[in-house]
Parts: structure tokens; sequence; C-alpha cells
């Protein structure tokens, strides 16, 4: 508990809980019988003076929580509401597309005869938990759901280890690593009777409420989603709390025709009900996307093109001026804009990756996504790059290919790894498009070795 002095040098706490200020406010407030059963609940930030703090939000000296406080006539009406907790929290977490354990555990300071923790399954949970594999088949809309999961054997191994003849057989008894993100108690008449809580009962006779406590760490519940939710190449958000479900730019905001467009897919988006993330800033595209472009005078021609369309030239290349885009593109990653690279470089080999995307995307911490288009009306010039002159009246097509986290470390080797993986993601975007299109693919240049032998 985190504890401080007044000025006084009287000893202070941060109250951890609120069970005796719940019940004091309930004690002064609530009279009869007529008042009961009551749930009452709070969402209000917590500290704790830990030693270490770890895991990011998981486990901080300051956190979110939500508590609630259940107040009853009599032992069989609190068990009822006790239940009815249970059964809202195992909805609550899996509307959120969480798979929650509920695990016996003990009462501790809090006090009481019942209680239950929820953990969320990941590989990284701080708690090692044992639970009977029949726990997995019940399902929470199931009406029978509480008294199913409470009757299965679940402990965290602390608890686990103090049982001499484990109920489940070994073929039945899982281990995994679970999250705590919730916890129940009910513990009667402690804190009621304790601190003189007492309402006139039906009879006209004092009746001492039973009361229970229920906790939902609504900031550690980030952590645990992430933990749980998650692949090589990032979060996946649940759908319940994902920020938003679709993405919708409109890139020439100002432009009559693109803004009635936009406007109107979006009304149509919050109809359906679709949460969607509405960039309609009055800005060109450029703020939205970049591109990095050469120096050089194909660059410059490519810059012109694409100013059309409001998206912002960043002007550089490994030959000149590389160092000052780079910084740019890292600050155009980090602030939020998509940045598009021909990471071929301004003179090749054609179709040959070179590092500096990779590098870009490592300090950035962005993954690489590869792009490739291509049409079935166009011109390949006889550049070293094959230039691809997109004629009118075709039809085109884009190909996108999973995304590539870049190298963790500034590794040379790790750098190299990402590099040829990003080449021949990108050559086979490319194939894919131009196979779309109806066009034999461009061939990427013989690798240096190959065209020095063949020099």
């Amino acid at each position: 508990m985190l504890r401080i002095k007044d000025r006084h040098e009287r000893e202070m706490l941060y109250g951890p809980t609120n069970e005796e200020m719940i019940t004091a406010l309930f004690r002064d407030s609530v009279r009869s019988y007529r008042d009961l059963p009551r749930k009452l609940y709070h969402i209000q930030w917590k500290f704790r003076d830990e030693v270490r703090p770890r895991f990011g939000v998981m486990r901080g000296r300051e956190f979110l929580m939500k508590d609630a406080y259940t107040f009853d006539l009599d032992e069989a009406g609190g068990k009822v509401s006790y239940n009815a907790m249970f059964e809202a929290y195992l909805r609550t977490f899996a509307a959120m597309g969480l798979k929650a354990v509920p695990v016996r555990a003990p009462t501790g300071p809090i006090g009481g005869d019942m209680s239950h923790e929820f953990h969320i399954l990941a590989e990284t949970g701080e708690s090692e938990i044992f639970y009977d594999s029949a726990l997995e088949g019940v399902d929470v809309t199931d009406p029978e759901a509480v008294s199913k999961l409470s009757s299965v054997y679940a402990m965290e191994a602390e608890e686990h280890e103090k049982v001499t003849n484990c109920p489940v057989p070994a073929e039945r008894l899982l281990s995994r690593r679970g999250i705590e993100v919730g916890h129940i108690f009910f513990f009667g008449t402690k804190y009621s009777a304790s601190m003189g809580l007492n309402v006139q009962g039906q009879d006209g006779k004092p009746v001492t409420p039973q009361m229970g406590s229920y906790g939902i760490g609504v900031s550690r519940l980030v952590g645990a989603v992430i933990e749980a939710c998650h692949d090589e190449d990032g979060i996946i958000w649940p759908e319940a709390i994902a920020p938003f479900k679709v993405g919708l730019i409109n890139l020439r905001s100002g432009d009559a025709a693109c803004d009635v467009a936009a406007d109107a897919l979006y009304a149509r988006l919050q109809r359906a009900g679709i949460e969607t993330l509405y960039d309609d800033r009055d800005e060109r595209g450029g703020a939205k996307f970049a591109m990095l472009i050469s120096g050089h005078r194909d660059g410059r021609f490519i810059a012109r093109a694409v100013a059309r369309f409001g998206i912002r030239a960043i002007v550089g290349s490994s030959t000149r001026g590389g160092t000052t885009a780079a910084r740019e593109c890292v600050a155009a990653l980090t602030g939020g804009t998509i940045v598009c690279i021909a990471p071929d470089g301004p003179r090749g080999p054609r179709m040959r990756a070179t590092s500096g995307a990779v590098e870009i995307a490592r300090i950035a911490g962005k993954p690489l996504v590869p792009v490739a288009c291509s049409t079935t009306r166009r011109k390949v010039l006889a550049s070293w790059d094959r230039f691809l002159l997109a004629l009118p009246f075709g039809r085109g097509v884009y190909v996108v290919g999973d995304p590539i986290d870049p190298p963790a470390a500034d590794d040379r080797a790790a750098v190299e790894a990402v590099r040829r993986r990003l080449e021949d993601a990108l050559n086979a975007v490319s194939a894919e498009a131009d196979r779309l299109t109806g066009h034999a693919p461009v061939e990427p240049a013989p690798h240096a070795a190959s065209a020095a032998a063949v020099s």
C-alpha cells in the first residue's frame, strides 16, 4: 500500500480498495429493507507502492479500477448477487473477445469465504494456473454457466500446490499462464457488522446486510488484451474494443466531388453501425501520405505527378540527400503518415531492394508493406528500372502483400535477412499484378554476383 505522512507526522495511506468507505456511506444514507438489494459502483484511479513497476500498464504505481459493492438482506440474497456479478464478468470479457478463466482464490485481507479471480490466458501471463479441461467447453451464455464453472477445478499454482490429492485426472489437468483482470468477493457481514451498518427489517427488527465487492482492472485490461491478442505483425484488437473498424481518408479535401463521395461513404458506414475514423481534415493528401523520391530528373517528374493528388514528396536517395530524406521519412512515419518507398534505389539494380527502407522502418518502428501495381494498357520504358507508364482507358490493379516486421536491433545480419524478405515479397506482388492484368512479369535484374559472372 502507498503510505504517506501529513504535516503532523501522522501516518496515512491511499485506500487500495473502498469497502470501509462504501459501508460508511451506505450506513449513513440507508435505513430500510425497502432499499435493498442495492448495487453501487465507481471507477477511479488508484495508487500502490510498487517496489519495481513492470509490464507496462499491467503492474504500475497508478492504475484505473472499476469497483462494485452489493448489499443484501440475507446470505441467500448475497450469494445471488455474487453469482450475478460472476456471470456479468464472464459476459463482459466474452463481449470483449477474451477467454476468461474463473479461478478459486483465497480471500486474503478482504475477508469472507468465497472468492474468484478472472484470468485472461496469455503465454506471457504472470501467474501459472491449473484447471480442468472441462472448463474450456462451458459456454458463458449457458444459463448454468456460473454453477458449472464454479464447480470446475481451477487454481493458481500457489494454491494448487497445497492440494494433496488433485480431483482432476492427469490427462485432463491443464497448465497455462494467465493475467488476472478481475476479482470478486463475498464476505457476508464482515464490514457491515463491525461498522454498525443495520437496516430496519420487514418485521421492524434490525438486519445486518450481507456484502460483496467486485473489481476489474480497467487499465490492466489494455495490457492483457495486447498480450492475448497479437501476432508477429502486432496488436489484433478484438472488434468490440478496437478504436475503430474502418479508416476513411479524403485525399482531396476541398474538391467538391471528393467531399461529396467521402461524406456519403462515411454516412453509409455510420448508418450501418460501423465505427469509422474519418480523416476529413482540410489538408492536402501530402499531410496524410508521403512518397520518397530521388532528386534526379525522373524523380522530379514523378514528384510533379503525385503533387496533383496532394501527395507530399520527400526528396532524397542513397546517392543524394539520403540522410536528410531518411530523417524526414522517420518523422513522417512516427507522426502517422504512410510513406511510399521504391527500395531499389535511383540507379538499381532493377527490383533489387537496398537496405534503406529496412533501416527507416527499424528506426520508426513501423512494418514494411509490399505493394505493386499494373495496368492493362501501359508502356514499359527501356530504362534500367523498366519504368511503367500507365495509358488511358485501361484497368489497373494493386496487389498488397503481408506486412513485414523490421529488425528489432541494429544488427547487420538481421537487416539483411529482412531486406531479402522484402525483396522477395515485392517481386512476388509485382509478378502477381502483371499476371492479373495479362502481362508477362518484368524480370528483376541479375544479382551482382551473377552479373559479374556473365560479364
